[in-house]
């Protein structure tokens, strides 16, 4: 049985540093608690290209999530939200040029993993004090 490419995600994303070693980022669920993380399929065709060999180029889309603080009378919290995002990317960019990837198993090679966006501010909640910040991404990999 292959692993699940979620799994693999949501434990490469657990390593990261700048969420701190106590972080558990979970699957399809952002918690109402500031400090959380997510990592969320997004829709998109898996398979981009099918080679002669039976082997196959397929694409993994996703949002890494957080819940934070929220201020409407600062710049500065918010601006802090953004730059944990930014330095999330910078993270990614570098185990790109690294080749430091999740693992997905003997028949899955990665390829790449990048963000396809900025981070930038999802939703407020009713009270105006908490906010889902997000960053999709493309993980691309070699299927045999």
């Amino acid at each position: 049985m292959k692993p699940s490419i979620i799994e693999a995600v949501k434990e490469y994303f657990e390593e990261c540093p700048e969420l701190g070693k106590l972080s558990k980022v979970k699957v399809d669920f952002l918690s109402s608690d500031v400090g959380s993380y997510s990592v969320e399929e997004t829709p998109a065709t898996p398979v981009v290209k099918n080679f002669v060999d039976g082997s196959r180029e397929c694409q993994f889309l996703f949002v890494f999530a957080s819940r934070s603080f929220y201020a409407t009378d600062t710049n500065r919290q918010n601006i802090d939200n953004l730059h944990l995002l930014e330095n999330i990317r910078e993270w990614l960019e570098e185990n790109n040029r690294n080749n430091q990837f999740p693992d997905l198993g003997e028949n899955r090679q990665v390829e790449s993993i990048e963000v396809t966006t900025g981070g930038y501010l999802f939703g407020i909640n009713d009270s105006g004090r908490h906010a889902r910040y997000q960053i999709q991404c493309k993980l691309t990999y070699l299927e045999r």
